[in-house]
């Protein structure tokens, strides 16, 4: 699916996105010749590999938020960096070495890639350079920062343990009694299928086989046979949607009729645009930190058809909202240097569509869970909660 030609387009196209019309990376501080101060916020992603379509997707929305950003007021001007982090522990660390060190960003919106995030969390706070996670969900992140901790590293979206705890009450409650895991195999599907284990058993729910793949793979026949020899009724898969695609296909070629559950961001306007059938996936119920139905705002999908031409998708939605809270911690700090960045941040108490973003002690935001569904080709909100 991401051949190296395409993993090269990727990585391009999404430096070029990020730099037209941006004025290009500058020192934090500094005065544009717009007479505005300039604030560089650099962008961790992964342009390269199987994750590249979530970094190009991520690159969107902070286009989309810097322009608003840069049209709507006149004191700051919004500028971006961009880095390769591979969705790997190195590459993270290289990434953000290289955004704090050569790029002199101001903030850094960090990787969607939780293996990226906590490879590179010790260079924030060795540059005393504040990050701020939208994606990445591993509970590591949040038991290594704030107190006692690294004090550089936010999250606005929710982790692991919140879904758990909330998204396997709802899978007891549909009358699932015997489950398999499908997860991928990086810090992401190990740290879910951690997260889930223990609140399955605490609902007598049996985990019958626990299978992984490669990002990126093109059969998942030999795992969706061992899961089907288990005994399972139902499938978790922390899976990305264009691995999910193919895993769907799959299930329908060998006959396999086990419930699907997802954790990841299969149950979106992205999905259903590159899926070609717009029923391939009905029946799944997916947890996630998002309302893609875009009740709350509708906006959002006509800015991104406008601009790029493609449906709304996960990484591209949290990624504008970080660049709003970004913005919000400069007016709560009182301006654009790390430090005041850092002080708002402490200080956020900011209501959006995906939830309060109010930080605790670990800097982590009690932002909402939602629980989506595709019923008949269409998106389905079923449930929001939130979490404390």
């Amino acid at each position: 699916m991401f051949r190296s030609i395409h993993k090269l387009a990727a990585f391009a196209a999404g430096a070029a996105l990020l730099v037209a019309g941006c004025g290009g990376a500058s020192s934090g501080g500094s005065v544009g010749g717009s007479g505005r101060i300039i604030v560089n916020v650099g962008v961790s992603n992964p342009f390269s590999g199987p994750s590249a379509f979530a970094g190009l997707e991520a690159v969107k929305g902070v286009q989309l938020a810097v322009a608003e950003l840069n049209k709507r007021q006149k004191k700051y001007e919004f500028v971006t960096s961009v880095a390769d982090d591979e969705c790997t522990p190195d590459g993270g660390r290289a990434a953000l070495t290289k955004l704090t060190e050569v790029d002199r960003v101001n903030v850094v919106l960090t990787s969607n890639c939780s293996g990226a995030v906590l490879g590179s969390m010790s260079v924030l706070q060795q540059q005393g350079i504040p990050g701020v996670v939208t994606a990445a969900t591993a509970a590591a992140i949040t038991e290594q920062a704030g107190v006692g901790g690294n004090k550089y590293i936010f999250r606005i979206n929710s982790m692991d343990t919140m879904f758990a705890q909330q998204f396997s009450k709802y899978i007891a409650a549909a009358g699932v009694r015997k489950i398999a895991f499908l997860a991928v195999n990086n810090d992401y599907g190990r740290g879910l299928v951690q997260a889930f284990a223990p609140e399955f058993h605490k609902l007598g729910i049996q985990v019958t086989t626990q299978q992984f793949f490669q990002q990126g793979s093109p059969d998942f026949r030999p795992q969706l046979t061992a899961i089907n020899a288990s005994g399972a009724q139902a499938i978790l898969a922390p899976a990305q949607y264009p691995d999910m695609i193919a895993i769907l296909r799959q299930m329908k070629e060998l006959g396999l009729k086990q419930r699907v559950f997802a954790r990841a961001d299969v149950v979106s306007p992205a999905f259903l645009a590159a899926a070609g059938d717009p029923h391939l996936g009905d029946g799944i119920v997916e947890a996630t930190y998002w309302d893609p139905t875009l009740s709350s705002d509708p906006g959002f999908s006509a800015m991104l058809k406008a601009r790029f031409g493609s449906a709304p998708s996960l990484n591209a939605y949290v990624t504008y909202w970080g660049m709003k809270v970004i913005y919000q911690a400069i007016l709560n700090g009182g301006g654009a240097a790390p430090g005041q960045i850092l002080k708002g941040l402490q200080r956020m108490d900011y209501q959006t569509p995906l939830g309060r973003i109010k930080f605790n002690n670990h800097n982590q935001a009690q932002s909402d869970v939602f629980i989506v569904g595709l019923v008949n080709g269409q998106i389905k909100l079923i449930e929001r909660v939130h979490t404390s």
